[in-house]
């Protein structure tokens, strides 16, 4: 049960003297997916300690759930909040199990990366550059800036996002050729040559 898309947020501006309301942004929240199946056994100790090692599965955090799905594979990074075993007596070599899973991004993703690869040289003055990704979902790409040139008097280089967001990284006033920057939009972390950024 995977087809549900998650609970879609709105922040509304109320009008003033006027019915109705504006939108201001709209966002997924976190998606749920239920799994059923049966667990079997060659026997009832067999069949425990599948169960055993059903539980150990089912406390990893953040793992890849890939589903079948177009021809292809839906991949969500998950973590089981819940599972239960439904172990009446008679259930010696098999037994219906449901575990519940958190999508904390709210969206599937593909298996591979896209990549697309878009390079221009700095030059002086204001650097911009548009670039469109594919999907149905909003991207949170891996952006990779590695300048061509050295480029002094920088104070920071400003990333605009799908729906006007600006990420600002600080650099501490020049850009060193082959320095190379890494902006994670999904993990939200920004390296400099492999090191994090943290300022």
């Amino acid at each position: 049960k995977h087809e549900t898309i998650p609970q879609r947020y709105q922040s509304l501006l109320q009008m003033s003297g006027d019915d109705g309301a504006i939108l201001v942004s709209s966002r997924y929240g976190e998606k749920i997916i239920t799994i059923n199946g049966i667990l079997t056994g060659t026997s009832e100790a067999n069949l425990e300690a599948n169960i055993d090692s059903f539980k150990e599965l089912f406390s990893r955090e953040n793992k890849n759930l890939d589903i079948s799905w177009n021809s292809s594979t839906r991949r969500y990074v998950a973590t089981c909040t819940k599972h239960s075993f439904d172990r009446d007596y008679f259930h010696l070599l098999f037994v219906p199990w449901t575990a519940e899973f958190v999508v904390p991004n709210g969206v599937g993703e593909d298996t591979t990366i896209t990549a697309l690869v878009d390079a221009e040289t700095f030059g002086s003055g204001y650097w911009s550059k548009s670039v469109t990704f594919a999907g149905t979902a909003e991207p949170k790409p891996v952006i990779t800036i590695k300048p061509g040139t050295s480029v002094t008097g920088f104070a920071a280089l400003s990333i605009t996002g799908y729906n006007n967001t600006r990420m600002i990284i600080p650099v501490d006033d020049s850009i060193v050729a082959n320095d190379t920057w890494v902006v994670d939009c999904k993990n939200k972390t920004i390296t400099k040559n492999g090191n994090a950024v943290t300022k």
